[in-house]
């Protein structure tokens, strides 16, 4: 096994696409995405970052897989280190690019976002934020989204961090 299958198979999202997609051709198609995102070291910020998911917005077996896998997946609490947030930021990535499914992902969507702001998440909340920001000038529909998540736009983890 490589150093980027091992990432691959330890990655939450590849864990519970793996729990829901049972069809083989299907796995070998979100395999390869998985393996995808386990080359990524951040999470999205750049448009560039994000259109890396264009190549799987068009795939509605594979986005259906994705939209099953996050869709009770939520940033709340990360203290014991086990949310996937590459992972999960590159689904929403997806999600947020794709026209299958659309109101269910805009409820999801705004449920992240208002889980995020109940906890004040400043950090994923910035991600989020960023995400909304950055594609909704080219999918409209997420313009509220981004105005919802501007509590964030400000976060400056450095900052904190220097700060303690």
């Amino acid at each position: 096994m490589t150093d980027l299958e091992k990432i691959c198979s330890n990655r939450d999202i590849t864990k519970r696409l793996k729990q829901i997609v049972t069809d083989e051709s299907l796995w070998q198609r979100v395999y390869i995405f998985c393996k995808h995102l386990a080359k990524f070291i951040h999470a999205p910020i750049t448009l560039n970052d994000y259109k890396r998911m264009e190549k799987y917005t068009n795939d509605k077996e594979l986005v259906e897989a994705v939209y099953n896998a996050v869709k009770d997946y939520f940033y709340v609490d990360n203290t014991d280190g086990h949310f996937d947030i590459i992972g999960h930021a590159y689904c929403v990535a997806l999600l947020s690019q794709t026209k299958y499914n659309r109101e269910n992902t805009i409820n999801y969507l705004n449920k992240c976002a208002d889980i995020l702001i109940k906890n004040n998440e400043q950090g994923y909340g910035l991600a989020m934020y960023r995400n909304m920001k950055t594609l909704s000038k080219e999918y409209p529909d997420l313009k509220d989204l981004e105005e919802k998540l501007q509590c964030f736009k400000d976060y400056d983890y450095w900052k904190e961090k220097n700060n303690k």
